[in-house]
């Protein structure tokens, strides 16, 4: 298992809702990367993996909490959260998660950093299918 913390190793933030999904132009809206209620953002190091392992860590480890199938995801590099001052905390529970955390509490604050991540961040679609083999 990776635990690097380069700042140009990449991280997955899975996404089970269309409205953080831009559809005109290609993208990940910024409240896919808005902190839950406990100020941290959960994210998922993927350095090394294929995009079927990715997936795979979606089918084996989010989907099953959150009881639908994730939508896309937003693959951003590490270096992108720090350049904001958040940190990257891995955990390993499950494997290969980390949460970002240092979110400042102000809702706007949030917003505009949110915003800027989502435009570094790389939309990566979910193909039908692709896991019912």
């Amino acid at each position: 298992m990776d635990k690097t913390l380069d700042p140009s190793s990449p991280v997955s933030r899975f996404i089970f809702d269309r409205n953080q999904i831009r559809k005109n132009e290609p993208g990940v809206k910024y409240r896919a990367f808005l902190p839950g209620a406990d100020g941290t953002l959960s994210v998922y190091r993927v350095l090394n993996l294929n995009d079927e392992e990715i997936w795979e860590i979606a089918v084996r480890h989010v989907e099953p909490g959150r009881g639908k199938k994730a939508l896309a995801r937003g693959d951003c590099l590490i270096k992108v959260f720090q350049q904001h001052n958040l940190q990257i905390e891995p955990d390993e529970d499950p494997p290969r998660h980390a949460n970002i955390v240092g979110f400042p509490e102000e809702k706007d604050l949030q917003k505009s950093i949110t915003m800027e991540i989502a435009a570094q961040a790389k939309l990566a679609l979910r193909i039908p299918g692709e896991d019912e083999a």
